[in-house]
């Protein structure tokens, strides 16, 4: 049913004035369908909330990894804690001498933004805290780090260049090529104490107890940050994080071959984000809301959100006079793409957005009623909201790209006072694996202002 209004909505965005329909099958009762855009609504650009950035009942692909100095957004960087479990066997570590720990990284396009060029000098240290048992981690938490580094290596990134892999196989002598990655290697202490921990080798509780976790932060030399991806399938060439142990084995006859053993990463990885707006435009739109005429900010992340308050719509039944019937309701919001003001060739904008709304006690948020509608599971009703960002063709022929969003069911439930909050809040979808920020045109901007479109019919 919301996409026949949809549609219908399409339709009628042309007609500003009441159209009459159904004579011929209602007398003398006639029908109007009606359009409105003219609406006048306030909002602003809010701080964001710390966001789950490990949760028991999802799994994240991408995490980040990085520094960016935004002069529109700010400075804002991100860490990650793992910690390492067992593959699909125990190890063998007797009579056993380390050659080398690698902890093993492929990367995601996803999670790259900034100047992709500059180096960064990554450093890996040993957790000391346990978090391994926890159901949820939010990006504002840190856990207790020994800051003696396990390894440090400075590079840059390059997604385009696979790495030459030498297979440790006495009856094999043969060279692999792994996809792009990350390979660090760790202090051989660290690697020696591992095979040394006989309990660590056949206990999961044991192995969580002696090496805790890891923390992997960089500074990078310049804004840029690099995505690194924790969640494929588990192949040797497919990706998947991993800590690799290469160490020689002695037999009982005294021979000595190499062996290894990968370490999986366990899905309990998270990332701390910071965020820092002291001297950027976003910095100045939070001091002064008023600035929110021009331009209001979206950020992934922790990163600030675009609010919104609509207006009271009660004129549009004539103060309770007469029954009206909401067809359809779309918000319409165009992005601004001016590279010279907000260099977002460096820094692109997100490509898909979610509306949610203050939930009745006023202790969060919660989607909109449109998206969580009886009857429809989530990725459904988020395919009926829309939110993607697409490019639109002017009258001019001049293109842009706007973002509209379903919420008639949002409007009608606000007009029915079935809701108390005009409030509603824009978000990027993803925002715990994406660095991504965009710049909205403001809701009076003289060009691209926000809208508010809703087709009535008046009974």
């Amino acid at each position: 049913m919301a996409c026949a209004l949809f549609v219908s909505a399409i339709f009628i965005t042309a007609c500003t004035d009441g159209t009459i329909i159904g004579g011929d099958l209602v007398g003398d009762e006639e029908i109007s369908i009606l359009f409105e855009d003219g609406f006048e609504f306030s909002g602003q650009t809010v701080l964001g909330d710390s966001i789950a950035t490990y949760n028991i009942t999802t799994t994240n692909q991408t995490y980040l990894l990085g520094q960016i100095d935004d002069p529109t957004f700010g400075k804002y960087s991100s860490d990650i804690y793992t910690a390492i479990a067992f593959n699909s066997a125990f190890p063998n570590f007797d009579n056993t001498v380390i050659d080398s720990i690698v902890l093993d990284l492929e990367y995601d396009d996803a999670g790259f933004y900034g100047d992709t060029t500059v180096s960064h000098t990554i450093e890996v240290f040993r957790v000391i805290e346990d978090f391994v048992s926890r159901d949820t981690i939010f990006s504002n938490e840190s856990f207790m780090t020994d800051m003696v580094p396990l390894a440090t290596k400075t590079l840059v990134p390059s997604r385009s260049a696979t790495i030459p892999f030498k297979v440790r196989d006495l009856d094999v002598d043969s060279t692999i090529d792994l996809s792009p990655r990350l390979r660090i290697q760790l202090d051989n202490a660290y690697g020696t104490e591992i095979l040394e921990n006989g309990d660590a080798e056949v206990s999961d509780s044991a192995l969580i107890e002696a090496f805790k976790g890891l923390y992997i932060r960089t500074t990078p030399n310049g804004s840029s940050m690099m995505g690194l991806n924790f969640n494929e399938n588990p192949d040797f060439n497919d990706g998947i994080a991993r800590l690799h142990l290469y160490y020689t084995k002695t037999n009982s006859n005294g021979e000595e071959f190499p062996e290894d053993y990968s370490y999986l990463l366990r899905s309990v990885t998270s990332s701390t984000f910071n965020h820092d707006y002291d001297g950027s435009a976003v910095g100045d739109a939070l001091i002064d809301p008023l600035g929110s005429d021009q331009f209001i900010y979206s950020h992934s992340m922790a990163g600030v959100n675009a609010e919104i308050n609509f207006p009271d719509l009660n004129f549009l039944d004539n103060n309770n006079q007469d029954t009206i019937i909401i067809n359809s309701a779309q918000l319409v919001l165009t992005v601004n793409e001016d590279e010279a003001m907000f260099q977002t060739e460096t820094y692109p904008p997100a490509t898909q957005f979610v509306l949610s709304k203050d939930n009745e006690e006023g202790e969060g948020r919660v989607l909109i009623d449109d998206i969580t509608k009886d009857g429809i599971d989530l990725s459904f009703g988020l395919q009926i909201h829309d939110g993607i960002v697409r490019e639109t063709i002017l009258d001019d022929g001049s293109e842009v790209k706007t973002v509209s969003f379903v919420i008639t069911d949002y409007i009608r439930n606000l007009l029915n006072d079935d809701i108390s909050s005009s409030k509603i809040t824009i978000s990027p979808i993803g925002r715990s694996e994406s660095p991504r920020r965009t710049v909205f045109y403001g809701l009076n901007h003289p060009d691209f202002p926000a809208k508010l479109r809703i087709a009535y019919t008046k009974i």
